[in-house]
């Protein structure tokens, strides 16, 4: 192997390397900033797009329940695992998929 070159550290194997159109370094980026700047630029999944009815009940979510538990997270630092806890505590509080936004 060259000097210099060594191979990625463990986290890269962990990270499959995708684009980002994030600026800020992620270290930095809060989870709240995060999701505003996502919920105005989906474009959503299909030919179809993102509706106006559908955007303001992501906003609706966010704002009740994701931004508040997420509250002074930084992005890089949620894993799966914590927003498993955040469904788990929906789900205990009776909240209901539809019900969520």
């Amino acid at each position: 192997m060259t000097a210099g070159l060594e191979p990625p550290g463990p986290i890269f194997a962990l990270r499959p390397s995708r684009p980002t159109a994030c600026t800020e370094p992620k270290t930095r980026r809060s989870f709240e900033d995060y999701a505003h700047e996502w919920l105005e630029g989906y474009a959503g999944r299909t030919n179809r797009g993102f509706s106006k009815a559908s955007r303001a009940d992501y906003r609706r979510a966010l704002d009740q329940h994701a931004l508040p538990f997420f509250r002074g997270w930084k992005l890089a630092d949620v894993e799966p695992r914590d927003v498993r806890r955040l469904v788990t505590e929906l789900e205990a509080k009776g909240t209901r998929a539809r019900e969520r936004g």
